[in-house]
């Protein structure tokens, strides 16, 4: 599990991994108790007294779906309940007993393990959807969401708007400050892009120094805009480091909106919008190119 978030380079979830990890260990040890091949010792059969318990105790349970809830905790306290009496018969030498015991835990615990791990797999797509540097979406989550804005758009009328964004000349700034200060401009570049778009559109990461906005709107016109609003917004605002080292970066940006009857592919929209930042970056940057769609 370790490994996996790793690779997308996110942050381990590791209170959820911990405590996954020690309920399994209690059942082990349960086990090898009851069968004799441990020594039972100090063992905790209180499920305030486990690990799992502990950090549920200590505010996880928060982080429990609240429909699971009672669900959850009823089979943590059966894992606990089972395992005492599998010991308790154990002590009396019943072995028929024992298994039969050790058998309706592992069911128990196997409730346990199905929610702690879907909460670890919900933390790993969320993550794995999101830019490691600015928090934003990534092109993954971007996919999905252009899916349901288009099939919104079909059911309400609606325009569908995508906004490519590309930062001026970004390779001087690394060139002339330092990629350090370059991640902190494409940071900064993220927020700008939040603070500026309205709640029901979405920013992502593209790649690179680029960005992508996907917008709704009532007429075509709000989509281009919004590109102007965007571009006019990064050009006044000065960006700035922690030693208070200051710059101002530019954006081109190509915009389109696209009619709810309209029927286009990814790779056709994209053809399209890229074709039109490119034009954007020859016409002299700083600028917006903008093209509507609506069938004819």
């Amino acid at each position: 599990m370790r490994r996996s978030f790793h690779l997308i380079s996110a942050d381990t979830p590791e209170d959820l991994i911990q405590v996954y990890i020690d309920h399994q260990n209690w059942k082990m040890r349960a086990y090898a108790c009851a069968l004799g091949e441990i020594e039972e010792g100090d063992f905790p059969f209180s499920t305030d007294e486990c690990r799992l318990g502990i950090w549920l105790n200590a505010g996880g349970i928060e982080q429990i779906p609240e429909q699971e809830r009672a669900t959850f905790n009823a089979a943590h306290e059966q894992v606990h309940l089972l395992g005492y009496k599998a010991l308790k018969e154990a002590r009396k030498q019943h072995p028929e007993r024992i298994v039969e015991f050790l058998n309706d835990m592992e069911l128990a615990s196997d409730e346990v393990c199905r929610v702690l791990l879907e909460r670890i797999e919900d933390v790993f797509t969320r993550l794995a959807s999101l830019d490691s540097l600015t928090g934003l979406p990534n092109r993954k989550a971007f996919d999905a969401q252009l899916s349901y804005n288009v099939s919104l758009s079909n059911r309400h009328g609606l325009w569908v708007g995508l906004i490519l964004l590309d930062i001026d000349h970004f390779k001087s700034v690394n060139d002339k400050y330092g990629h350090d200060y370059g991640d902190q401009v494409l940071v900064e570049f993220a927020k700008i892009l939040e603070c500026t778009v309205r709640l029901e559109d979405h920013v992502y990461r593209w790649g690179g120094e680029e960005f992508a906005v996907l917008v709704f709107d009532k007429t075509p016109d709000g989509i281009e805009l919004l590109a102007e609003r965007l571009r006019d917004r990064v050009e006044s605002s000065a960006m700035s480091d922690d030693d208070n080292q200051e710059s101002r970066i530019t954006i081109s940006c190509g915009a389109v909106s696209i009619a709810a009857d309209v029927t286009i592919s990814e790779k056709e929209l994209f053809s399209k919008v890229d074709r039109l930042l490119y034009n954007a970056k020859k016409q002299g940057r700083n600028r917006v190119c903008y093209q509507t769609l609506e069938s004819n």
